[in-house]
């Protein structure tokens, strides 16, 4: 016609494409529409498969809600959700601007490499392929709040150290309680070997 131009299989039964002057193509698989130019780019109905390199100028944006996209710039990509920005990379650092949330694991496969948090990264944690670290730099002090609070052993088998709220706190050796603090003092299980003179009151 005037105004475009259709193909369609032999019987007709088909449209396979579809060309309008000053206006879309249209590429068709078994009868539905599948791309489309249009005057901006392209649009894809359905999923893209794309089995090289796929060259994007800026944006790739969320048909329902264009403020969601991914962009690419020299040596950055980020990814914006509702117009925020959400992700942005480059060849040095990955930058999260909200929560992190996963199911799985957080790696750090590097020795020596630090989770480091606070705005001059005051608090780390690092293993330096011997052993392992949490450092506070901070002007403040490192707190750990809970109502029970214990060490033990890699196997989790052994207590070395435990402190409950408005309770006790135990002192273990190779997993046998051995001091424990009460509400009048303290209870020792086993001998107390005193290297110097000690000093006191011995009630009995």
């Amino acid at each position: 016609t005037a105004t475009g131009y259709q193909w369609h299989k032999s019987d007709a039964s088909e449209l396979l494409l579809e060309a309008n002057v000053n206006g879309a193509v249209e590429l068709y698989y078994d009868s539905s529409k599948k791309l489309e130019t249009t005057d901006t780019g392209v649009t894809c109905s359905e999923d893209l498969q794309v089995d090289n390199d796929l060259y994007v100028a800026q944006f790739i944006k969320h048909t329902g809600d264009t403020d969601t996209r991914m962009r690419f710039q020299a040596d950055t990509w980020s990814v914006e959700v509702a117009g925020n920005e959400r992700i942005e990379t480059n060849n040095t650092r990955t930058k999260f601007f909200h929560n992190i949330e996963t199911t799985g694991n957080i790696s750090i496969l590097n020795d020596s490499q630090k989770l480091q948090l606070g705005a001059s990264q005051d608090l780390q944690i690092y293993h330096d392929g011997s052993n392992s670290y949490i450092k506070d730099s901070g002007t403040g002090a490192l707190g750990v709040l809970t109502n029970h609070f214990f060490i033990a052993d890699a196997s989790n088998a052994d207590y070395l150290f435990q402190a409950t709220d408005t309770s006790d706190v135990k002192l273990y050796y190779d997993g046998s309680l051995k001091l424990a603090t009460t509400s009048t003092g303290a209870t020792l299980t086993g001998d107390l070997t005193v290297a110097e003179d000690a000093y006191g009151r011995v009630e009995i």
